[in-house]
C-alpha cells in the first residue's frame, strides 16, 4: 500500500461509491416526498452510506497528499489527528448505518406480521383463478397438478 497509484485507484472508487450512494439517498428521499411521506437524510441508509464512503476517500487522498509533500511542514503535526476524527466520523457512522439497518429490517417484519394476522379467523382466502375459466378447466388443473405431485414425490423417492 505504498504505492500512491493504489491509494490513488482506491480513493477515486470510494468516491465514486460515496457519489452513487448519495444520489441513490437523494433520489429515495425525493421519492418518499413525492409518496406524502417525510424522510429525514440522517435516517437514510444510502445517504450515510454516500458520506462515509467519502470520509474514507478523504482519508486516502490526505495519506497520498501527507506521503508525496503536499502539505506544508508546519500543517503536518495536524495530520495525526485530522486522520483520527476523519476516521472516528466514518467509524460513527457505520455504527449508525447499522443501527439503522437493523431498525428497518424490524420495521419492516413488525409491518409484514401486522398486514399478515389483519385477517380475521373465518375470513376465506380465494385462490387467484381467473374469472373465466369454467368448471371444467379448473377439474382439468387440479389433476395436472395432483400428478405433478405424485411425480415429484416418486422421484424423490418417497413413494
Amino acid at each position: 500500500m505504498n504505492d500512491p497509484r493504489v491509494l490513488l485507484i482506491i480513493s477515486l472508487v470510494f468516491v465514486l461509491l460515496g457519489l452513487y450512494n448519495l444520489s441513490i439517498g437523494r433520489r429515495k428521499i425525493r421519492e418518499a416526498r413525492l409518496g406524502g411521506s417525510l424522510i429525514r437524510w440522517h435516517k437514510q441508509i444510502s445517504v450515510l452510506t454516500g458520506i462515509e464512503y467519502l470520509m474514507l476517500s478523504f482519508v486516502f487522498l490526505l495519506d497520498i497528499a501527507n506521503r508525496q509533500g503536499g502539505i506544508a511542514p508546519g500543517l503536518r503535526d495536524l495530520i495525526v489527528p485530522l486522520y483520527a476524527i476523519l476516521l472516528s466520523f466514518s467509524a460513527v457512522l457505520a455504527v449508525i448505518v447499522i443501527r439503522q439497518g437493523l431498525r428497518n429490517t424490524r420495521t419492516l417484519r413488525a409491518n409484514a406480521r401486522n398486514t399478515g394476522s389483519s385477517l380475521q379467523a373465518n375470513q376465506k382466502i380465494e385462490p387467484a383463478i381467473p374469472k373465466d375459466y369454467s368448471e371444467g378447466q379448473m377439474k382439468h388443473q387440479h389433476k395436472r397438478r395432483k400428478k405433478a405431485a405424485s411425480a415429484r414425490r416418486r422421484r424423490s423417492g418417497r413413494f
